[in-house]
């Protein structure tokens, strides 16, 4: 894989590797735009437990990756980071305050719990998963437009009450 400099980024990961699993490094904080997109030959990523940060585009197209391991630091997940992935099941780290525009539109979820430090569900977050059957949102959070659209699959949806 490819970081910078300061060995804070993941720039790429070579999409042509035959490795299944991918540990990402401790010291890395990010993991930059399209770092993994087309990787087809990934299937989990553990971040490392100093991840803060999974920038736009990330994993798009990331088509057999099924699960990532979260870092306790993430706090940012940028617009449409799993549009297209394979992702079947995702922790929310409970220092995650916003999830943005499209972050797992298309994916492969099927049971998604919100923690309750979000505070803003961002347009088309979870749009078009098809396999999405149950959600728990535990927070206050304000949902911006379409975010469960063309989830044909979801049969429960649950908020806490404040």
């Amino acid at each position: 894989s490819l970081l910078t400099i300061d060995g804070e980024m993941l720039v790429l990961y070579p999409i042509a590797s035959e490795f299944e699993e991918y540990d990402v490094s401790e010291g890395v904080t990010t993991i930059g735009r399209k770092a993994f997109k087309d990787a087809t030959n990934i299937r989990v990523v553990n971040l490392s437990s100093t991840m803060t940060t999974v920038n736009e585009y990330a994993f798009d197209s990331a088509t057999n990756l099924t699960k990532v391991d979260y870092s306790e630091l993430l706090t940012t997940i940028s617009e449409y980071a799993f549009l297209d992935s394979g992702l079947t099941s995702f922790e929310f780290s409970r220092n995650l305050v916003t999830i943005e525009k499209g972050t797992f539109e298309n994916s492969k979820l099927a049971h998604i719990s919100i923690p309750s430090r979000v505070t803003s569900i961002k347009a088309d977050a979870f749009k078009g998963i098809t396999d999405l059957e149950t959600v728990v949102i535990e927070s206050k959070a304000t949902l911006g437009t379409n975010v469960f659209a063309n989830c044909e699959n979801l049969e429960m949806m649950m908020f806490t009450i404040f």
